[in-house]
């Protein structure tokens, strides 16, 4: 059994795709995948050095980066605040621990 069975959760992943002119990012077309959801409040450090508080950590099947935007099923949209690529021995991609 896969760790994705245990919590029947669905996300939507837009991946990144560029910024206009005035510095606004546009994405991808959303994907729904399916992943693990655990909602609970974290304090942790973002990429920038600051205190933040992250309400959900997701475990997922795909590639995350920091630019993605990811869609909750209660409809909270957020940019990753920490990412977590974990690879089997040998280097190849196992998933992907999001912390929103």
């Amino acid at each position: 059994m896969s760790i994705f069975g245990l919590n029947n959760s669905t996300i939507s992943l837009e991946t990144f795709n560029s910024v206009d002119w005035a510095q606004d990012p546009s994405y991808n077309t959303a994907v729904s995948y399916p992943a693990y959801v655990e909602y609970k409040a974290t304090e942790m450090t973002n990429q920038t050095n600051v205190s933040v508080t992250s309400y959900a950590f997701i475990m997922i099947n795909q590639e995350i980066s920091y630019k993605d935007r990811i869609t909750l099923a209660d409809g909270m949209a957020r940019n990753p605040i920490k990412v977590n690529k974990l690879t089997y021995p040998g280097g190849l991609f196992s998933h992907s621990e999001v912390y929103l």
